[in-house]
């Protein structure tokens, strides 16, 4: 009786590490309007398998407790279906908290468009290691991987290495099995894709972008609740560490990457503060990420 009692504690416990493991606390949307389809339980029944997927399974071998858990927003949009073939793009964005405060901010923003992958309802989703997985399995454990890195990149300096690498991994058995021309690095136009969004983050070239996004985010957003003129100044400090980037790395997905999450952040930081050489500010952000122009040249 003391062996089964015991048995049935371990068990519990080891239940609630396995429920407590789990990285993820994410909020899917699909978006179906453009297809005419009169079965939406399809949709409803995808929505629910990605849901699942990406709660019960682990990417990690740290804990996260529930307060620990990434918000994670996925938007779907169909843009064909039939017979269980889906074509659809992928909008994923992450948020990070900010210490001291109630503020998640926007951390990993990343659009893959005219994604295809096979889906059929009561088919089980199952995260394989070391074996192509199918499309979807594979492209959501790619971002996963890519976004729990990046996550613990702004925590602790080059702490996602080894995360992109299983995501590489992932990309690489992709490449030879899937029949998706989506993980190649002619996707997409042959720059903004999943191939040279890994590669970057993997490429040594790329550790000064590392070191600045860590930060933004330690030395800049998480000082602003209590030094907020210090926290201020380090913020102004790394965009201009941006344009230096932007001199011997002109166009970088990932410089492109961080301003997707993070310009209207920026903007309402520096428009509510009175900012020294704001015309210069206004100079720097227009180099760097100039498809935000329109919001940058509204600061005064």
């Amino acid at each position: 009786m003391k062996f089964l009692l015991k048995s049935l504690i371990c068990s519990i416990a080891l239940l609630s590490l396995n429920l407590n493991s789990q990285q993820f606390d994410p909020f899917i949307t699909i978006n179906s309007q453009n297809i005419n389809q009169t079965e939406r339980a399809v949709f409803d029944e995808l929505k629910k398998s990605i849901t699942d997927f990406l709660i019960n399974n682990s990417f990690s071998q740290n804990v996260y407790s529930s307060k620990q858990k990434i918000k994670l927003s996925l938007v779907i949009t169909i843009n064909k279906y039939a017979d269980y073939n889906f074509v659809a793009d992928f909008d994923f964005q992450s948020f990070r908290p900010v210490f001291n405060s109630d503020y998640q901010t926007s951390n990993f923003r990343f659009k893959d468009n005219n994604v295809s992958f096979r889906f059929e309802p009561n088919e089980p989703m199952t995260l394989m290691n070391n074996r192509f997985s199918g499309d979807l399995v594979s492209l959501l454990s790619f971002y996963s991987f890519i976004i729990i890195g990046y996550d613990m990149d702004t925590f602790i300096e080059n702490s996602g290495n080894e995360y992109y690498k299983s995501a590489k991994d992932i990309l690489d058995r992709a490449l030879s099995f899937s029949s998706s021309s989506t993980w190649n690095s002619q996707s997409n136009g042959g720059r903004i894709n999943k191939y040279w969004l890994i590669d970057s983050l993997m490429s040594s070239n790329y550790s000064i972008f590392k070191k600045i996004n860590y930060d933004y985010h330690i030395n800049g957003l998480d000082q602003l609740i209590s030094d907020k003129d210090q926290g201020l100044s380090n913020i102004l400090n790394i965009i201009k560490y941006f344009k230096e980037i932007e001199r011997y790395r002109p166009n970088s997905i990932l410089i492109q990457m961080f301003f997707q999450s993070k310009n209207l952040e920026i903007f309402n930081i520096l428009n509510s503060n009175k900012i020294e050489e704001i015309d210069k500010v206004i100079s720097d952000l227009n180099n760097v990420a100039p498809f935000f122009s329109d919001k940058w040249n509204k600061l005064n």
